[in-house]
């Protein structure tokens, strides 16, 4: 496989460790919510890659951001929201590197964006950044 593929794996495989884990909704597959539960959703937000090094076979740089939606039902608080964000950040620790393939992804930070509330979510996005070289395309 490729780098894209291999990114994209690594991150949803090191998710799907996370213990004490609300349900995923994973990318691109079919997601029923029964009712108003907790549930994660995962969202690939790659850069455009960029040449790390001079000359035709310069190695590429591959940076993006890995998102998970913390989901909770409207009307009870922040608090599990905050809880299973921090876990998730603590999940992909700045420095952790990820292998999937030939190509190893590095964990270059997390935060938190704006909390979003809608009829029956309250959601918190988990906003982990990462890094790659791979070789030229």
């Amino acid at each position: 496989m490729g780098a894209f593929t291999d990114i994209s794996s690594a991150l949803s495989a090191r998710l799907a460790t996370l213990t004490d884990s609300p349900v995923v909704a994973w990318r691109n597959a079919k997601f029923k919510r029964a009712g108003n539960i907790e549930f994660l959703a995962e969202f690939l937000l790659p850069a455009d890659t960029e040449q790390a090094a001079l000359g035709d076979t310069g190695i590429n740089e591959d940076i993006g951001t890995y998102q998970v939606n913390v989901n909770i039902p409207k009307d009870v608080g922040s608090g599990r929201a905050y809880d299973i964000a921090d876990a998730i950040a603590d999940h992909f620790a700045r420095g952790l590197v990820l292998t999937s393939g030939t190509t190893d992804i590095r964990i270059t930070g997390g935060s938190i964006g704006t909390e979003l509330v809608d009829d029956i979510f309250y959601m918190i996005p988990v906003k982990i950044r990462y890094q790659t070289f791979t070789q030229p395309r």
